[in-house]
């Protein structure tokens, strides 16, 4: 027997079908909106704002390549000058 299958049939976001509940689960959900993630698991679950989230991802992704191949680039450059010193005749 699915038990979450049985509760999803009856669960309401709606907080006006929890009469009782219903300041103290509004306080809850405006606590839980106003939070930011603080580490990088937090920012990989939390999908609330789709547009923030992928921002945030794309940028990870941006940096990452940069940095990737900006260390490319300095061990070539590297490379070159040492290949440059190496060729010149010292006589």
């Amino acid at each position: 027997m699915d038990i979450e299958a049985a509760i999803q049939d009856h669960a309401s976001f709606d907080l006006n079908n929890y009469p009782f509940w219903q300041e103290r689960l509004g306080h809850v959900q405006r606590v839980y909106d106003k939070t930011k993630p603080k580490r990088i698991k937090q920012w990989y679950f939390d999908r609330r704002d789709r547009v923030e989230w992928s921002t945030f991802w794309i940028a990870v992704i941006v940096f990452l390549l940069t940095l990737f191949f900006g260390i490319i680039s300095a061990v070539t450059s590297i490379l070159q000058v040492y290949a440059t010193f190496k060729a010149i005749p010292t006589s």
